[in-house]
């Protein structure tokens, strides 16, 4: 893996629902245009890029209209791809209320877990030390469990 990009949309039909009034000012921006990929297709290509991905959910459902590309579907292709998509980041529509709060909660309830995750997936793509890892994420505030 050559770079990890730490800031990816998923270019897959969930957030190409998500998007979809903006593609257009978008594809003029980046000049480029969109084409939708299945998750297999985008894990691929960033695979054969020697890019690690960490992709991001968008949720704006309640000032747009349209639905969002969850946290659920990003972990989810994190999950399935990890040499690819080695990390998801969840986004939450302050709008919605008590239901998206309760997904923030779950995921601090979560939070050592992922770090901890989130750690040896570092550790296994850089060949970097664990320990040092984990100590870097204590010291940055972050807490984990202790390992033995």
């Amino acid at each position: 893996m050559r770079a990890i990009d730490v800031h990816a949309h998923p270019s897959t039909r969930p957030w190409y629902e998500s998007m979809r009034p903006y593609l257009e000012a978008l594809e003029s921006y980046y000049r480029t245009p969109f084409r939708v990929r299945t998750d297999e297709e985008m894990a691929g290509e960033f695979l054969q890029a020697g890019v690690g991905a960490m992709i991001l959910a968008w949720d704006a459902e309640t000032a747009t209209r349209l639905p969002a590309t969850t946290n659920d579907y990003v972990a989810s292709v994190r999950d399935r791809f990890p040499g690819s998509v080695v990390g998801a980041w969840a986004s939450v529509d302050p709008w919605k209320g008590e239901a998206d709060c309760e997904h923030a909660r779950e995921y601090f309830r979560q939070l050592r877990v992922r770090l901890e995750h989130q750690a040896q997936t570092l550790a296994n793509l850089t060949g970097w030390d664990i320990g040092e890892i984990r100590d870097k994420i204590r010291k940055s505030g972050g807490e984990l469990p202790e390992v033995a």
